[in-house]
């Protein structure tokens, strides 16, 4: 697969006696939208952080048991956690978050300024921007995370949960 942006083989993880996972296989191709779907409890958000392991991203550290993850060279990874603002300085703004993505190069600034007020409106985010992160609720807080990694120029977005604070018009959109 020359546009394999990631390819995991066999992955397995477990917890004491609980096996979360198991000869999971899969590969995730340039353009391609995946999901993962499972129950609380399953090891989403562990398999998640694994590969988040896998590609450096700063702050992980779970390992798999078995199994092989590959990435492509020189991925352009970004992420959403579940708690995406955890660690913001306490007078960090919307703004400051959102405005804090570096344009593409090969983007016109126009077409980036563009984007960024589409992305902004269909979250719901434009009327916050002034806001302080801390003052915001849970899924204020990650629309405004999820509108600045829309922005961002990265090959692979990594997402966990982030449709909850999405209405069905936003989630279509996304």
């Amino acid at each position: 697969m020359a546009d394999a942006l990631i390819t995991v083989e066999n992955l397995g993880k477990s917890f004491g006696d609980k096996v979360l996972f198991e000869d999971i296989s899969f590969g995730i191709n340039a353009g391609q939208k995946s999901a993962l779907i499972a129950r609380n409890g399953y090891g989403k958000t562990t398999l998640i952080n694994i590969l988040l392991t896998a590609a450096g991203q700063p702050g992980y550290n779970t390992l798999q048991d078995s199994g092989r993850i590959s990435l492509r060279s020189r991925l352009r990874l970004a992420s959403l956690p579940q708690q995406p603002v955890a660690g913001a300085a306490p007078e960090a703004t919307v703004r400051d978050l959102v405005y804090s993505v570096h344009r593409p190069e090969t983007e016109a600034s126009w077409d980036f300024e563009q984007r960024m007020a589409e992305i902004l409106s269909r979250l719901h985010v434009d009327s916050l921007l002034d806001r302080p992160l801390h003052t915001l609720s849970g899924g204020e807080q990650k629309k405004a995370a999820l509108s600045r990694l829309l922005l961002d120029d990265c090959d692979l977005l990594i997402l966990d949960e982030p449709t909850n604070p999405l209405d069905i018009d936003m989630i279509e959109w996304l």
